[in-house]
């Protein structure tokens, strides 16, 4: 999620390459045969997820209640169904700067005076952004939620849009954008993004915009989002804590009943340009290459959701997971790889990222995509299937141990269109979930559909990688003026 402050959309670097019209082929050796037996994790406590009471304002807006009296504190979370991706093109990053200045003055109070006020309750609030949801998170003592909910309805339905706050935090915004195009990481990311959807696609811009659109960004552009997009209209809430869904309901009615709705225009949408083969980002002098693979995911309304979780933890979302043994600890040419996906209601994505060694950037290329093609032809093995399915059900018990951790885990089902008792179904089907099931999710890890992209120094890699067999690929302005 991104906070209120600059955090740009960061894609999970990836990686993956092929010499063109030639298919990858797995390593001769089977890829288990590879990795020693090792002790296995205990079996994962059983969990079922909390059933929340549902209730409704007076203006139709649900909200899900999970009442917890273990510790008087409460969470409160809103998802309202716009994010960046409703931007357009020409405007990228007018989403992120309005949420950043929810975050300052509200209602009769400076942003100092708000300030002071939450400092006082002890309260944290703050605002976040993803592509197709912005969100409000509130954490009081319970105490003191009656006197804390105001400062929230403020700052979400009466922002100042001070003029002096604006040019601050757009300047602010400005100067940690340009400053992450010196991150190779970022910009993998954000070429890689761009390429695969296409630059006028509502998933390509970067969620906190470019330099030059950002640039252009008004205050009255800003005010027009908050005015257009941030209404009542497909908004929830889901609050966790010490409160009971009545008492809570009824101050939640006080504040945001009045909120009004719109109807919300669908999204126009076309196909990801989906784009495969290496593209090499020049930056002279790295003496890393950052890897950004990137191939075909889910939606958010996948029925199969289960299966690929668990093949992407055994691939690379584990410290034992295949990529990272092979690429950390028995190679040694780079401190961690990872593999994990984002799923959106038009479609979805599976990044491999990891920054290696810039002499072994070609010899890690071959290994990574040997290992995807192992997956895509070979599948997995038991041992590897029960691993991961007890990784995956550890990370949602350790995901929800907190109040915030638990509401936001139920947001995250409202915000992807599913209802929230979708949480217990899914937690159910990775449970008893079988090796056919991950090995059928496991083919879709073909590092000839991937595209890749490597942030590093072109006079370095280029003759390592046509030696390796990856002899074309497209060369990236380092300047910027592609990105």
């Amino acid at each position: 999620m991104r906070t209120i402050f600059l955090c740009s959309a960061v894609a999970m670097v990836a990686l993956s390459g092929c010499k063109k019209d030639a298919p990858v082929e797995s390593p001769v050796q089977p890829v288990a045969a590879a990795f020693p037996d090792r002790p296995e994790p205990g079996a994962p406590e059983a969990y079922t997820p909390p059933d929340p009471v549902r209730t409704e304002l007076s203006n139709g807006v649900p909200v899900y209640v999970v009442s917890d009296p273990s510790l008087p504190l409460v969470n409160v979370q809103l998802a309202v169904p716009t994010g960046a991706a409703m931007d357009p093109a020409e405007k990228a990053g007018r989403a992120a700067l309005g949420a950043s200045m929810l975050g300052e003055g509200a209602g009769d109070r400076t942003t100092l005076e708000q300030a002071a006020a939450l400092e006082a309750l002890a309260a944290s609030l703050s605002f976040g952004l993803r592509r197709e949801a912005t969100t409000l998170s509130l954490d009081v003592h319970a105490d003191r939620l009656e006197e804390a909910l105001p400062l929230a309805a403020d700052a979400l339905l009466r922002p100042r849009f001070d003029t002096d706050d604006w040019n601050r935090v757009k300047s602010q915004h400005l100067t940690l954008l340009k400053a992450s195009l010196d991150d190779n990481r970022q910009v993998a990311g954000q070429v890689g993004t761009r390429r695969w959807w296409g630059a006028d696609h509502p998933y390509g811009s970067p969620s906190d915009g470019t330099p030059a659109s950002v640039e252009s960004l008004t205050l009255k552009d800003v005010k027009a989002w908050h005015t257009g997009e941030l209404h009542a209209g497909g908004a929830a809430f889901v609050v966790v804590g010490d409160v009971t869904s009545e008492e809570v309901t009824k101050l939640l009615d006080q504040h945001f009943g009045s909120w009004k709705a719109s109807e919300r225009k669908a999204m126009e949408m076309k196909a990801a340009a989906a784009p495969k083969g290496i593209v090499v980002v020049d930056r002279p002098g790295s003496t890393q290459t950052v890897f950004n693979v990137i191939m075909d995911g889910q939606s958010t309304d996948s029925d199969a959701r289960a299966p690929l979780d668990v093949a992407t933890v055994i691939m690379g979302g584990s410290f034992t997971s295949r990529l990272n043994r092979r690429l950390r600890e028995e190679l040694g040419y780079t401190y961690g790889a990872r593999m994990g996906m984002g799923r959106m209601h038009h479609g979805g994505v599976m990044r491999v990222g990891s920054s290696i060694r810039g002499d072994a950037t070609a010899d890690a290329l071959k290994e990574l995509t040997g290992l995807l093609a192992s997956a895509r032809d070979e599948g997995f093995t038991p041992a590897e299937v029960a691993r991961g399915r007890a990784q995956v059900l550890s990370n949602v018990v350790d995901g929800v141990e907190t109040r915030g951790g638990l509401a936001r885990t139920l947001l995250d089902e409202i915000i992807d269109g599913r209802p929230v008792s979708a949480l217990g179904s899914w937690v159910g089907s990775v449970d008893t979930i079988d090796e056919a099931a991950v090995d059928a999710a496991g083919k879709a890890m073909d590092p000839n559909g991937a595209l890749i992209v490597l942030v590093g120094d072109k006079a370095a890699i280029e003759g390592p990688l046509k030696e390796a067999g990856f002899s074309e690929f497209t060369v990236v302005n380092a300047d910027g003026s592609d990105l």
